[in-house]
């Protein structure tokens, strides 16, 4: 009995320690908002990105064309204090299975997961989101660009013209 609750003790003890580290990961780092314009600016398509100053400006303005898509691995998420449960309110979230293509004609094999879902399912995915034809969509990732960047060339495939991939996010 006395070896359980030492089990017990110390299962509690290294989740309260784990938990408070990872707290400690997500820090916020300031940016001198004239330098990041300055720095999109000179992108060789500055209109694919977008400031986080614009989209708060955006937000702001309640644009009601405006739609935001996080793509959050939900996992990391659910970890109190990572930058991942940080989601921009109001966004629809997506993960890789909502757009990646295992079995579709697009997918790199039928055993691998890959490039995309086919048109239907990215049309169907993006409604869903509350897109339209008229909308700018925003597509961010607190810790995964890569997959963020994926998902914006993957819109950009379908022919939607105001997609912005939003920098540092």
């Amino acid at each position: 009995m006395k070896f359980k609750k030492i089990v017990a003790l110390a299962v509690v003890s290294t989740m309260l320690l784990g938990t408070i580290a990872l707290t400690g990961c997500g820090k916020k780092v300031n940016v001198d908002q004239s330098e990041q314009g300055q720095k999109i600016s000179e992108y060789a398509n500055p209109d694919a990105v977008i400031s986080p100053k614009g989209l708060k400006q955006l937000i702001d303005a309640k644009d009601e064309n405006l739609v935001i898509i996080g793509v959050i691995d939900p996992k990391k998420a659910m970890v109190p204090g990572s930058i991942a449960s940080g989601q921009i309110e109001g966004s629809y979230i997506v993960w890789r299975p909502d757009y990646s293509g295992k079995g579709s004609k697009e997918a790199i094999s039928e055993e691998v997961g890959g490039i995309r879902k086919s048109k239907e399912h990215m049309e169907e995915l993006l409604s869903k989101a509350g897109a339209t034809d008229k909308s700018t969509i925003v597509v961010y990732s607190a810790d995964a660009h890569h997959d963020a960047a994926r998902l914006y060339w993957q819109i950009k495939l379908l022919g939607h013209k105001d997609v912005k991939y939003l920098d540092g996010g």
